[in-house]
C-alpha cells in the first residue's frame, strides 16, 4: 500500500490553521489575565455583602460599627490586638478614635469573613492581613493591624456619621465599593488634582471628566459597587447612588440639592463631622 503525501497546499493550510489557533488562545488567555482581577474583586464584594446581610440578621438590621462613640480617625485609638479593650460607658476606650477599617474588621471577628475578601487583587502592594506578627488570635483583634490601609482595598459608608448604612436604608444606596479616589494607600486624604490627573470633582455637564472621580483600583475605568440590596455591579462612573448620587462625595446642599449637587458633591477634606453624608440617600464611601 502506498504512503500518502501532503501537498504544499496541505502543509500551508495546516500551518496557517495552527497560527490562527495559537493567536486565538493567546488572545483568550490575555483576556483572562486582564479581567480576572476585576472579577475576583466583584466576588470579594459579593462575599462582603453576604457577611453584612448575615450580621444585620443577628443585629436588628444594623451593620457593623466599631465600639464606643469616638470620632472617625485615621488611626485606631487603642491597640488593635488588645483582646481586653472595652468600650462600655465609663470604660477607658468609650470615646477613643475609631478607624472605618475597624468597622470592616467586625465582619472578621464575628462573621468569620476571611481578611482576603477585603483585598482587591488589582491593587499593587495590598496584602491579606495575617495578624502582623501578633500572638493574639484574629477573632480577638479590632483592626487590620497598625497599618490597616495595606490590607483594605474598599471604602465603606461612613459608619460614624449622621447617616450610617443599615439594612433598612434605601435598597439602591451604595454601601461599599472599590477604594475612594480621595484616599491614598496610607489612608491620607488627597486634594483635588489638576489637568487629567485623578482625583477630581466631576463636571456633571462634561462626561469626559467623570472617570476622574472613579476609584483608582482599576486604573480609573470604574469600580465594583455593593448596593444595599446586596447586589454588586461594575460601574463606569461614580454617579450610581440614589438619583445619580456621587458615592465618593457628599452633597453640598442638604436642604434642596440639585442634580448637579448630587452628581458632583464635595470631596472629603478631613475626618470630622463636617465631612459627612447629608441625607439617608447620600452615600459617602470613605476609609
Amino acid at each position: 500500500m502506498g504512503q500518502s503525501k501532503l501537498s504544499r497546499i496541505d502543509v500551508f493550510v495546516t500551518v496557517i490553521t495552527l497560527i490562527i489557533i495559537s493567536f486565538m488562545m493567546t488572545s483568550f488567555l490575555g483576556c483572562v489575565v486582564v479581567y480576572s482581577p476585576k472579577l475576583k474583586c466583584y466576588n470579594n464584594l459579593k462575599g462582603v455583602g453576604t457577611a453584612l446581610a448575615a450580621y444585620a440578621y443577628y443585629n436588628n438590621d444594623e451593620f457593623p460599627v466599631a465600639g464606643g462613640d469616638g470620632p472617625w480617625s485615621q488611626k485606631l485609638g487603642w491597640d488593635y490586638d488588645d483582646p481586653k479593650a472595652s468600650f462600655d460607658p465609663g470604660d477607658k476606650y468609650e470615646h477613643a478614635p475609631r478607624t472605618l477599617t475597624a468597622s470592616w474588621y467586625i465582619l472578621t471577628r464575628e462573621m468569620d469573613l476571611d481578611p482576603s475578601a477585603l483585598v482587591c487583587p488589582a491593587v499593587i502592594g495590598a496584602t491579606r492581613f495575617n495578624g502582623d506578627g501578633s500572638s493574639t488570635e484574629l477573632i480577638d483583634m479590632w483592626d487590620f493591624g497598625d497599618t490597616p490601609y495595606e490590607h483594605v482595598s474598599y471604602s465603606i459608608q461612613n459608619q460614624y456619621g449622621k447617616y450610617p448604612a443599615h439594612k433598612t436604608s434605601p435598597a439602591d444606596n451604595a454601601i461599599a465599593a472599590d477604594m475612594s479616589p480621595w484616599f491614598d494607600a496610607n489612608g491620607d486624604i488627597l486634594p483635588p488634582a489638576t489637568g487629567t490627573d485623578s482625583p477630581q470633582l466631576i463636571d456633571p455637564s462634561d462626561l469626559d471628566t467623570w472617570q476622574l472621580g472613579n476609584s483608582r483600583n482599576h486604573n480609573g475605568k470604574g469600580q465594583n459597587v455593593l448596593f444595599n440590596d446586596m447586589h454588586v455591579s461594575f460601574e463606569k462612573t461614580p454617579t450610581v447612588g440614589v438619583d445619580q448620587d456621587n458615592i465618593y462625595t457628599y452633597w453640598t446642599n442638604p436642604d434642596n440639592p440639585t442634580p448637579a449637587d448630587k452628581q458632583q458633591g464635595q470631596n472629603p477634606t478631613a475626618r470630622d463631622k463636617a465631612n459627612d453624608s447629608q441625607a439617608p440617600e447620600d452615600s459617602f464611601l470613605a476609609i
